[in-house]
Order: structure tokens, then C-alpha cells, then sequence
């Protein structure tokens, strides 16, 4: 089965869209929750939800905001047991057309770009007229994925080293030039 076609699409022309905006609850059937768990890692899906707001933005741009919520199982990074969490959160990103005036370069001082953490993000430059409502919402989604889950009290199976250790080992070591230089010598 070739779970790309299995994810859900859902294009909105921003030219074409509403002056008031547009509202759809995205839900996806059994078959896509599954493509969709296989390519964020998950072992399932059991229920999501986006209910998505896009409104214009600027002269030619659209904001798309919203909230995603989801029951997900995925396995113990340490012991494979499944863990199941609850998944709500909501989004806003904006959306422009190519050559848009509100698509600026990065600013930048002395040749460096400059970004600035508090302020609000750059909008992302759309290929064409069309964004996808999924995609949006599949990006959110899995930023709120935890990459190591682990099922609550459950250790890690590798001692790490502590920082002594770690020091007298760098001490131990051999340069490797050192060792080049000796193998030039022998082979003289």
C-alpha cells in the first residue's frame, strides 16, 4: 500500500477564497489516520480533528489558524510498550503568493541575517495560488509529537558517562597525527 496517496489533501486557492474568510473541520476516514500515523512514526491514530480558520491577510496574503486535536499510540523509545497521549494544540501561519510585497528577504545587518524569536514568524512563500489545508495541519501535528516517548518510570538501558570519566578518557587519547607520524616512521 503506498501510504502517500492515503494522506488527505485539501487545496485552497487563496486568490479565489472568500473576502470573509473560510472554515473547515478536517477529519480524516481510518485508512488515512493510518497513512498518516505511518509517516509521523506512530503506531496509530486512534481520532483527529483540525478545525481551520483561513482569513485574508494583508492585500494578497491568508492566515490560516486553528487547533488540531488527536489520540495517538506510539512505542516506548526504550521498551516498545505502547503509550497513548492526547495531542491540542492550536496554529497560525501565514500564507503569500510569490513576488508578494510582504514576502521581504530576511533582515539582515553587517551581511548576517537577523531573526528576531519573539516577534511573529515570516510568512511561508507559496508555489503557485494554492496552499494545502493538510499539509498545514500535518506540519503542526507533528512538531507536537514527542520523538522519544517513554512509558513513565521506565529507565534507559545505556549508562551514560559522567563528565569525570569523560575527561580522563580525552586525556587518554592518542592524537591521530601522532599516529600517522608514527606509521611515516616505520614505513622509513
Amino acid at each position: 500500500m503506498n501510504t502517500k496517496n492515503e494522506i488527505p489533501q485539501f487545496l485552497l486557492n487563496i486568490i479565489t477564497m472568500p473576502k470573509a474568510g473560510y472554515a473547515r473541520k478536517l477529519s480524516p476516514d481510518e485508512r488515512q489516520r493510518d497513512a498518516i500515523a505511518g509517516s509521523c512514526g506512530l503506531t496509530a491514530i486512534v481520532a483527529f480533528e483540525a478545525n481551520i480558520e483561513c482569513k485574508p491577510w494583508h492585500r494578497d496574503g491568508v492566515t490560516v489558524s486553528g487547533r488540531i486535536t488527536a489520540d495517538i499510540e506510539q512505542a516506548c523509545a526504550v521498551s516498545l510498550e505502547p503509550i497513548f497521549s492526547t495531542i491540542d494544540t492550536e496554529f497560525s501561519a501565514h500564507f503569500v503568493p510569490e513576488g508578494s510585497r510582504l514576502a521581504l528577504p530576511p533582515k539582515q545587518v553587517d551581511g548576517e541575517i537577523v531573526f528576531e524569536f519573539e516577534g511573529e514568524d515570516a510568512p511561508d512563500i507559496l508555489d503557485g495560488e494554492e496552499v494545502d489545508l493538510w499539509e498545514v495541519v500535518l506540519e503542526y501535528f507533528n512538531l507536537e509529537i514527542d520523538p522519544f516517548p517513554r512509558v513513565e518510570g521506565q529507565e534507559m538501558l545505556v549508562e551514560l558517562p559522567d563528565e569525570k570519566a569523560e575527561e580522563e578518557v580525552e586525556e587518554d587519547k592518542v592524537s591521530p597525527f601522532a599516529i600517522l607520524a608514527a606509521l611515516k616512521r616505520n614505513d622509513s
